[in-house]
């Protein structure tokens, strides 16, 4: 728990750097299933926020999905307490099921991450893509942004984009980068949505995330 409230500070202190170098970032945190247990997370959360005066909008918590279904009452609660103050919830590593889709009605969440696992056999698995089509279906229906984790290859950026994936991320844009090298990426974003539209990415240059306009 430690190391998680160090994240969660060191983030928000991240954010005020950006900040005051002019970017009007967004940054999504992890919470782990143990901090996410923690009766004082949305203080610690609200906190870093205060102490470093950011808007709750800069700030997307992302939770897993097995984290979300432990406790269904007391996360729809809390998630709920996140989203009125302007946090985005997201749900990552979704699956499927019957429950999940029934999760996803209930829970207060405007994004939602497809596991990876899926992105990775879509390409030569019929079901997988059939599986990632339904999400993406389900989630805009909801009108949840979705995001397509480990992109690696042109073929799965080019099946993702015709599915009307709303993010991508993963190695084919870039690999990690330590916090003073992200402004390189700015160089290709386009300055109405500060995002790489689908199609002009030049993949010889690192990329975090694509935004697929439709």
């Amino acid at each position: 728990m430690p190391v998680g409230n160090w994240v969660i500070n060191e983030a928000c202190r991240q954010l005020q750097i950006w900040d005051q170098a002019g970017h009007s970032w967004t940054l999504a945190i992890n919470l782990s299933p143990i901090q996410f247990e923690q009766p004082d997370i949305f203080f610690v959360v609200t906190e870093a926020l205060r102490k470093y005066s950011l808007s709750p909008t800069r700030l997307i918590v992302e939770v897993t999905e097995s984290s979300a279904l432990k406790n269904l009452d007391r996360s729809v609660q809390l998630l709920d307490e996140f989203s009125k103050v302007g946090i985005t919830v997201s749900i990552d590593d979704f699956d499927t099921g019957y429950s999940n889709m029934l999760m996803l009605n209930t829970l207060p969440a405007k994004e939602l991450k497809i596991d990876k696992s899926f992105i990775k056999n879509m390409s030569h698995s019929e079901t997988s893509a059939k599986v990632v089509a339904t999400i993406i279906n389900v989630a805009r229906s909801m009108n949840m942004n979705v995001v397509a984790e480990g992109i690696e290859t042109q073929e799965q950026l080019a099946l993702l984009t015709t599915l009307g994936c709303s993010y991508l991320q993963g190695f084919l844009f870039s690999h990690p980068l330590p916090a003073d090298r992200i402004h390189v990426l700015t160089d290709q974003k386009t300055a109405e949505n500060k995002t790489i539209p689908a199609g002009k990415i030049n993949t010889n240059f690192p990329a975090i995330s694509q935004k697929n306009p439709a």
